[in-house]
């Protein structure tokens, strides 16, 4: 901090006797040790290092892995009617209803990409409406939930297709 004052006094010889007279008496009264600069730097060299490291590896785990939530070697169809439709970031998702001949019908949700990839695709939140039928391809959640991740997604009714990118 001394040094930092110096530098900026180099002009003013009498405030430059003032600041060395400052750091000699803080010396001298024990309030300073003569390398607290220094090591005063290095420790907060340390804690913004520390700070960004956790703050790169939160945001690497914010969003998870495909192969971690989803089965990919137990890819899917799925045929059924959009419930609803959230565009948001990091993930967009779909609710379908899907009818079976031999069990009641399931209600799932398929997460899409985020907002921006999907507008790539000219896919807004206006694409999709409830009432749309559609046939969704994709990987399954591992916790057996009616959770697919999207691959591929057609709309017969318009021949609208979407692909996970």
């Amino acid at each position: 901090m001394f040094e930092e004052l110096r530098l900026l006094v180099t002009r003013n010889s009498a405030l430059r006797r003032r600041a060395d007279a400052a750091q000699m008496w803080s010396r001298e009264k024990g309030l300073v040790r003569p390398n607290c600069d220094a090591s005063m730097r290095h420790g907060l060299f340390i804690a913004i290092g520390g700070f960004a490291a956790m703050a790169t590896t939160v945001s690497l785990s914010a969003d998870h892995s495909i192969s971690g939530q989803y089965d990919q070697r137990a890819a899917v169809t799925v045929e059924g009617i959009v419930l609803e439709v959230l565009m948001r970031n990091p993930h967009s998702r779909m609710r379908m209803e899907v009818a079976h001949a031999e069990r009641p019908t399931e209600a799932w949700t398929v997460e899409m990409n985020d907002v921006a990839d999907m507008a790539e695709q000219s896919i807004t939140s206006e694409t999709f409406r409830a009432g749309d039928k559609s046939v969704v391809f994709g990987f399954p959640g591992r916790d057996g939930s009616r959770l697919l991740h999207l691959e591929r997604l057609h709309r017969p009714s318009d021949g609208l297709e979407c692909e996970d990118d």
